[in-house]
């Protein structure tokens, strides 16, 4: 299924951010790799870069939809991914949706996770899954660790630690 030291994984990024063991370059996408690295415990995903960051697959200036770039960090530790974004928003109120595994946008059955979004929980991470475009629902089992940060002049840095294999059937 996932083969280490690296995970193969593309992003959609802004209203949807799609990351994928197995990719093909589309429409504001690019492949990352997220390398075999060190453990970040639970209480440093905090929407906050720091150290535990330095060992991560770094990209820049990675094109965003609907306009913008993004700085991206991911690394794994063969039991969770890991991934940070940073980038500039056009207001201070934004929210942030990650789809994994499907390519195509809002994929029905695809599994994700969604950042700051007011009416499932502002200011939050919440695991969710995809019906379609524009149709979502929060799982029943919040297996990821995330977190939003809205830092001065609408710099957003969200933070995840995602499980490889949740045993999660949405």
């Amino acid at each position: 299924m996932i083969e280490f030291p690296f995970i193969s994984a593309f992003l959609v990024m802004f209203v949807l951010v799609a990351v994928c063991v197995v990719a093909e370059p589309g429409y504001a996408q690019f492949d990352f790799n997220a390398f075999l690295s060190n453990q970040i415990v639970d209480e440093n995903i905090d929407g906050v870069i720091g150290a535990e960051w330095n060992d991560a697959s770094n990209y820049a200036d990675i094109a965003i939809e609907p306009y913008g770039t993004a700085e991206v960090w991911t690394k794994n530790d063969e039991t969770y991914l890991y991934l940070v974004m940073q980038f500039t928003a056009d207001s201070n109120n934004p929210w942030v949706a990650i789809q994994f595994d499907i390519p195509s946008h809002m994929s029905t059955g695809a599994d994700g996770a969604i950042f700051g979004h007011d009416r499932l929980g502002a200011n939050e991470y919440l695991d969710i899954s995809f019906g379609g475009v524009g149709s979502i629902s929060v799982d029943e089992i919040q297996n990821g660790i995330g977190a939003i940060n809205v830092g001065d002049s609408n710099q957003i840095t969200i933070e995840l630690k995602k499980p490889l294999d949740s045993g999660d059937s949405a």
